[in-house]
């Protein structure tokens, strides 16, 4: 039902079911990149009004970030891997994890990953004007 591909590495498609909508994959690669792309594989499509919200985490630990999400009308989607989860030098075992939302929950979660991009672009543009009046 789903697929990943990580550049420079073969299409994942051994996502393991954890719940009724939820799944999730694994990996410990070096990445070459800090991208991702998830992907419906065309073999089911998603019930009627409803999207796959993606997330990942480092495995080890319960929190995961979102992502963005995919649907019937958009199959597939590149994403940014946050930077603290790309470590070429120690690679850590990272986890994709995927869930059927519906259409407003998704709504939702992107409106609080705006907002939360919103509040991290001030306050990096208030540290940038502190270290200026610092030099």
């Amino acid at each position: 039902m789903f697929g990943c591909v990580l550049p420079g590495h073969p299409p994942q498609f051994n996502f393991t079911q954890i719940g009724e909508s939820r799944w999730a994959i694994t990996f410990c690669l070096p990445l070459s990149s800090d991208k991702i792309v998830v992907f419906l594989t065309g073999q089911l499509p998603l019930p009627a009004g409803s999207g796959t919200a993606v997330y990942i985490s480092k495995a080890e630990e319960s929190s995961f970030e979102y992502l963005g999400h995919i649907n019937n009308e958009k199959p597939s989607g590149l994403f940014t891997i946050p930077i603290h989860l790309v470590n070429n030098v120690h690679p850590h075992t990272l986890c994709v994890g995927l869930s059927v939302e519906s259409i407003d929950t998704l709504r939702n979660l992107e409106e609080g990953s705006a907002h939360q991009h919103t509040l991290l672009l001030s306050r990096k543009a208030e540290l940038a004007q502190q270290i200026g009046r610092d030099l």
